[in-house]
């Protein structure tokens, strides 16, 4: 898996504790995706899974920004 980041803030949006992970293309562009802060099991198979999502994206070629 690519090297990534993890920023942890507050949501408004979600209205909880959240997780900004993001990671780079070979052009440096961002691909992002935002998860609840659960702490725990939940949190980590949360952050797996989007991870995931995100190199699927960016292996694919799709324009970079938030991945859902």
């Amino acid at each position: 898996m690519p090297a990534y980041s993890s920023m942890r803030f507050y949501s408004p949006v979600l209205d909880a504790e959240a997780l900004r992970l993001s990671m780079a293309d070979e052009r440096n562009s961002e691909f992002y995706a935002v998860i609840p802060a659960r702490g725990g099991k939940e949190e980590r198979e949360l952050k797996q899974a989007a991870l995931e999502r995100i190199e699927d994206a960016i292996l694919r070629g799709d324009v970079p920004g938030e991945v859902r």
